[in-house]
């Protein structure tokens, strides 16, 4: 698929739902003033961080396999809590190294497997013997040779 049609299928997927639960969650409450000085930051979010990214995202993954792509995407956690603690916005935990070994193990891990598993080949289908409309003589318990096609 085309990975700009892709994007704009999940950006409006993303809209639609938003606005969905946005009028549950807050029954469509906005106020004009908040309105006016969010709107910058909710469009620099939805066209940069978001919009550009996904369509990048999107055109990338079909350049790789799908296991890089699975590998570098579980990434984002660990990436993610580190850059949160270099920029002081956590605090240092051991949990933090504990998962992010994990994860990187777990990386390594589906790498090595993809390197020593073979691929498989799929089986080219048998050849189908073409033959015109049975005869009239024909009968249902007739044996016939496998990969019969019929056509007129």
């Amino acid at each position: 698929m085309n990975p700009g049609v892709l994007t704009f299928i999940q950006m409006l997927t993303a809209s639609l739902l938003s606005l969905v639960f946005f009028g549950i969650g807050d029954r469509f409450r906005i106020h004009p003033p908040s309105l006016a000085a969010g709107l910058p930051a909710v469009l620099y979010l939805g066209l940069f961080s978001t919009l550009l990214c996904f369509f990048i995202q999107t055109r990338a993954q079909r350049r790789t396999t799908s296991t890089k792509a699975a590998i570098f995407l579980s990434t984002e956690a660990l990436f993610g809590a580190l850059f949160s603690v270099l920029l002081g916005l956590e605090h240092f935990s051991w949990s933090m190294p504990l998962g992010g070994g994990i994860i990187l193990l777990s990386i390594i891990a589906a790498e090595l497997l993809t390197l020593r598993t073979p691929r498989r080949t799929p089986k080219a289908a048998p050849p189908q013997r073409r033959v015109g409309h049975p005869p009239s003589s024909f009968h249902r318990h007739t044996p016939l040779p496998p990969n019969t096609v019929f056509f007129d």
